[in-house]
């Protein structure tokens, strides 16, 4: 993704909150467990995770643990919640110095709590898809949407063989475009 679009997501998210009944909405899909995690997120990832759902059920893809996994894909951020200064080192890291960020990742410890700030923000984002789905799973959350949580950054192939796959695919085509 260009760095003008993720900036122009990046505020998107910044200033997005969900209305009432995107939240009355939410509490058809999600058990009561579920949904006290979805809203213990920060509002633009709300807003993102409901884009995410949203563009999903647009493109007719409706299992109802697609669409949990949707909403719940970026729980586990509610672990180690980024600053805004964080995010934005996040996107410019990622887009302009791969090379450093894959380096940092591939050496690094995983150790969260004493890391430096600059190396912290990246390993969260490669950690939260674990610690998601550790947490829905936790709130009861079905195994699908549990497996989809964990694996929405996962690299698959295009031909996706499996049912669980092609619903991965899905998610992370609708996440990537929301």
């Amino acid at each position: 993704m260009g760095i003008v679009y993720r900036s122009w997501q990046f505020w998107q998210a910044l200033l997005a909150s969900p209305s009432v009944d995107e939240l009355e909405f939410v509490h058809t899909i999600l058990t009561p467990q579920e949904y006290n995690l979805f809203v213990q997120m920060h509002s633009g990832e709300q807003a993102h995770s409901l884009k995410v759902m949203h563009r999903l059920i647009k493109n007719n893809h409706r299992d109802p643990e697609l669409l949990a996994a949707a909403l719940l894909h970026d729980i586990g951020k509610i672990n180690q919640p980024l600053h805004l200064w964080e995010r934005v080192w996040l996107v410019l890291g990622n887009t302009f110095f791969p090379g450093l960020v894959s380096r940092w990742l591939r050496n690094s410890e995983m150790d969260v709590k004493s890391m430096d700030k600059y190396r912290r923000v990246f390993v969260i984002h490669r950690l939260h898809p674990e610690w998601g789905a550790r947490l829905a799973q936790e709130a009861g959350a079905k195994s699908l949407c549990v497996n989809l949580i964990r694996r929405h950054h996962d690299r698959i192939s295009p031909k996706a063989d499996t049912f669980e796959d092609r619903l991965l695919h899905y998610l992370q085509e609708a996440d990537n475009l929301s």
